[in-house]
């Protein structure tokens, strides 16, 4: 032991006590109880050794973070759409366990998630009817009389074709036929006129 109570305690020089042996604590504090006994009061003694006892190795290494295995992956999304083509999901996770990061370590690196994703509802969406502009009107029709306030008539029609209903969409709404009416040949018959004098 040297003047200053210390060398008998470090490693390598266990062995000059009697009784101290390398890597075992318990004797090991004996061995610096015996080395400090003459210099320090016991509490002084105890307290440096609960410290060393609480942190044996000095500071800790760094741990750096690993990833644990893929979990397995969940259950399918609902599919985005409900027709024309959607995607559905399904994800799986990794925890950063294995080891946890520790003492300043890095954490792991890498994504936390992976995802497989597949087609659905592929099948076409309905499309429902809507009407085309009218065409132009045609010609007027002869005066259905040719005396005593006639009619005639011209039409214009449209089309359900803008677009035409697909995939169980729905019909237009409406007439596709528009007609025009026009009163002509307002004078009275003549034979009309006689009956009538003659009565």
């Amino acid at each position: 032991m040297t003047d200053s109570g210390v060398q008998c305690c470090t490693v390598g020089a266990y062995s000059n006590v009697q009784g101290c042996t390398k890597n075992n604590n318990v004797v090991c504090n004996k061995c610096r109880q015996l080395c400090y006994s003459s210099m320090k009061s016991e509490a002084t003694v105890n307290n440096e050794i609960g410290k060393e006892n609480a942190n044996p190795k000095g500071p800790q290494a760094s741990i750096h973070g690993g990833w644990s295995t893929w979990g397995p992956y969940d259950r399918w999304s609902v599919c985005t759409v409900t027709c024309g083509g959607g995607v559905q999901q399904s994800l799986r996770t990794r925890e950063c366990n294995n080891p946890k990061p520790e003492n300043g370590g890095r954490v792991c690196e890498g994504p936390q998630e992976d995802k497989k994703e597949k087609a659905c509802n592929s099948q076409p969406c309905p499309v429902n009817g809507q009407w085309s502009l009218f065409v132009p009107f045609g010609d007027w029709s002869q005066c259905s009389s040719s005396c005593n306030n006639g009619t005639r008539t011209r039409a214009r029609i449209r089309y359900c074709s803008n677009p035409i209903p697909l995939y169980g969409g729905k019909p237009c709404v409406g007439q596709s036929l528009s007609t025009e009416t026009l009163t002509c040949n307002l004078k009275q018959c003549v034979g009309k006129i006689l009956l009538l004098l003659y009565a």
